[in-house]
């Protein structure tokens, strides 16, 4: 649904700043308001090789429409897809609001917490960069993992093209 908007704008000059390298965390995707996160995970039991999904919702100013998923702080042992994302805005312009994320992620190791997500933004109010962190909650495993030096070892197996070599006219 395409919407027009009036907005009342008086003459004056627009200065446009770029953003600062000094002190920009290596998850900043961009984001650029005033954010608030909360990450929420209903399972604490999952079975081996299944996904965990973790409920994540970033609320407040900005161009919400365009912020992207948080990211794990490590992803080691993680294997993570793409998120489902919804965005409900709280204001006509749709510059207030909520994102909300599902971001299924399957241990690939033996784990007994949750990954933790950051979410990276620049506050324009205080000129610096923010970061939010989400608390890593316990978690179980449910039965065997698969072997990962096995599957370590399977990727590092090269082919070999046994025609190298053979070739002598």
């Amino acid at each position: 649904e395409i919407k027009e908007v009036v907005v009342p704008f008086s003459e004056g000059k627009v200065r446009v700043l770029d953003l600062p390298e000094a002190g920009k965390p290596a998850t900043f995707r961009g984001a650029i308001g005033k954010y608030q996160m909360q990450v929420t995970n209903s399972q604490k039991k999952v079975k081996a090789g299944e996904p965990l999904t973790l409920h994540v919702q970033v609320k407040g100013v900005g161009n919400l429409e365009r912020v992207e998923a948080p990211s794990l702080v490590n992803e080691d042992g993680w294997r993570v897809y793409p998120p489902e994302a919804q965005f409900t805005p709280e204001d006509e312009l749709g510059i207030q609001g909520t994102k909300t994320f599902q971001i299924p992620v399957v241990a690939e190791v033996k784990k007994k917490e949750t990954p933790v997500l950051e979410f990276a933004f620049f506050d324009p109010e205080s000129g610096k960069y923010q970061v939010l962190k989400s608390v890593a909650e316990p978690l179980e495993i449910e039965g065997k993992l698969p072997d990962t030096k096995a599957v370590i070892d399977a990727k590092e197996v090269r082919p070999t093209n046994e025609s190298e070599g053979s070739n002598k006219e």
